[in-house]
């Protein structure tokens, strides 16, 4: 009960347990949009070694969602190797914006290299938190991304599965955006980030999350650019999307979760 009690505030928490632990309750096999049942049958019929890299929102709006983050990304990597078995490796990349002192993206694992050490992933899990997203709501998603595409060390043939699970309140900025005074843009299109996670067989899974209080004006102005683009990722690379913005979704998983 006290775990729980601790973990309740967080969408993304209660996401990642009904998603990945094989006790979960039945409440939790249909999420929405993904059959839970679907996706652990996917993960013990992996062969090899799997690599995950959580590319996370690490801007103020997510402090929630990013406590959860701590709370449950070690317990997920013990949900899925108790399915897979022990070669599941790890990379997180955060991203927010220009304004933020850590800057667009940082890796906090400091290397590129995919890891199955616990007390290092738990180091790096204790740099996830929140920064400025100023000067806009809209984040360098799409800069996120690309690190985690091109910078990190993926591991290539048929034997490695390889997963970026996308977790965010927030779309990129439009296509071609550029404003040199705040240093915001959007580097990188839609179709570079398919084209490249396609090249390398990387399956971009995505959540929408909801967001905190004093940001959910302009959080439902935009929330369905958010939607589409993270749709897009997913559907394009064969991964799935889990939309958090959806009030009767997110009542669903966290009575999913509480059980």
């Amino acid at each position: 009960v006290g775990t729980y009690a601790q973990e309740s505030a967080s969408a993304v928490a209660s996401a990642l347990r009904g998603l990945f632990n094989p006790g979960a309750p039945a409440e939790a096999n249909t999420m929405g949009l993904l059959p839970r049942g679907n996706f652990l049958d996917r993960v013990a019929g992996s062969r090899g070694r799997i690599e995950m890299a959580l590319v996370v929102d690490a801007t103020e709006s997510m402090e929630e969602q990013l406590r959860g983050i701590q709370q449950r990304l070690l317990s997920m990597i013990d949900d899925v190797r108790r399915v897979a078995g022990d070669e599941v490796y790890v990379q997180i990349v955060m991203y927010r914006d220009s304004g933020a002192a850590s800057g667009a993206v940082t890796v906090p694992l400091g290397s590129p290299v995919f890891t199955r050490d616990e007390p290092a992933i738990e180091q790096a899990l204790q740099k996830l938190v929140p920064e400025s997203g100023a000067p806009y709501f809209h984040e360098a998603v799409d800069q996120g991304l690309y690190a985690a595409l091109n910078d990190l060390n993926w591991s290539a043939g048929e034997q490695t599965t390889r997963w970026i699970f996308l977790v965010g309140d927030a779309p990129p900025f439009d296509r071609g955006f550029r404003e040199p005074e705040s240093g915001a843009e959007r580097k990188y299109s839609t179709e570079q980030l398919i084209g490249r996670a396609q090249q390398l067989g990387i399956e971009i899974n995505a959540i929408v999350c909801p967001t905190r209080a004093k940001d959910e004006e302009v959080y439902n102005e935009v929330v369905g650019l958010t939607r589409f683009f993270f749709g897009e990722l997913t559907s394009q690379t064969g991964g799935w999307m889990l939309d958090l913005s959806d009030p009767k979704l997110l009542e669903n998983i966290t009575t999913a979760a509480r059980g």
